[in-house]
């Protein structure tokens, strides 16, 4: 893999409903050759041949949770040396687990979807118990979600529903499944879009990403607002997205990248930690994951069920 199969990731989607407005939607080559100013059929071969590689292992349909009634909230959970595969799956028994993210030294990304502020503090709790109790968990950043302004209906969530496991499935079947034209299921489709209600994604396996290496930067700095656009302005050859710390979080900023070679790698910390107003900058790279499909299946199963016997 090389600098442009990371950028076509980027502009797939990595993460739902992260950097939505800098990518195409939808999943067609077209689009993504379209964004990126390159040939259609080079953009076909690479995503035909980083599916074939096992790098892209399908794509999904994920509807914005506001609409799902709970909130995904990820954090920083320390602990004491590396996590191994018994902490990750310890977490992953947690209600509300979506997914684990294994530090090289120490520490755990958590992502976890919640009711209420209250039984995040239950959950988190216990996370910290699992990874160790070697700290308090520190949220890393806000899932920026559109806002939602009206309840799906029953052909929304059957659509959804059809869509989440593959997002390209052809029209053509999809419609046949929820009993539809494929002209009203083209326009159901493209407000569900529009509005925020749902986004499309690959699925990937990091394991299978031979060449590049996608990793965090977590920066510490006085003014997040200043300093963002000068680090952006520095790593955007390898920049693959950014969240801002809330307050008391764990960093101030935190960026996704990606590197061909450990020496790149240590650059891009140091340009990150050489912007002016930054106290500190600090790379997070993965060493094992953990992730649970299950729970966002059964979620839409619930709403579904709950909307067709309105």
């Amino acid at each position: 893999m090389d600098a442009l199969d990371a950028r076509i990731l980027r502009q797939l989607g990595v993460e739902p409903f992260a950097g939505m407005a800098r990518r195409p939607q939808g999943l067609r080559a077209t689009d993504v050759a379209r964004s990126l100013g390159r040939n259609v059929r080079l953009v076909q071969d690479r995503i035909m041949r980083m599916e074939d590689d096992g790098v892209i292992t399908g794509y999904s349909m994920v509807p914005n949770p506001r609409h799902l009634g709970v909130g995904l909230t990820t954090l920083y959970v320390p602990t004491t040396g590396a996590a191994d595969a018994s902490v990750l799956e310890g977490l992953s028994d947690l209600d509300g687990f979506v997914q684990a993210i294994a530090y090289l030294g120490e520490g755990v990304c958590l992502s976890m979807s919640h009711g209420s502020a209250d039984e995040l503090a239950r959950r988190l709790g216990s996370a910290r118990r699992l990874a160790g109790d070697a700290g308090a968990p520190k949220p890393m950043y806000a899932h920026d979600l559109p806002r939602v302004e009206r309840t799906l209906s029953a052909l929304d969530w059957r659509i959804i529903a059809a869509l989440a496991p593959d997002a390209r499935r052809t029209l053509q079947d999809v419609a046949e499944e929820v009993g539809v034209t494929v002209k009203t299921l083209r326009g159901r489709l493209k407000h569900l879009r529009d509005e925020g209600s749902v986004d499309e994604v690959a699925k990937l396996d990091f394991t299978r990403m031979h060449g590049i290496m996608p990793f965090e930067v977590a920066v510490w700095c006085d003014d997040p607002v200043a300093v963002t656009p000068r680090i952006l302005e520095r790593l955007h050859e390898n920049y693959w997205g950014h969240f801002r710390g809330p307050p008391g979080g764990y960093s101030d900023l935190l960026l996704r990248v990606f590197t061909t070679t450990p020496a790149e790698a240590h650059r891009l910390v140091k340009a990150a930690a050489d912007v002016p107003g930054v106290r500190d900058a600090r790379a997070l790279i993965a060493a094992g994951a953990h992730d649970n499909p299950v729970w966002l299946i059964e979620a839409i199963e619930a709403q579904l069920a709950a909307a067709s016997s309105a």
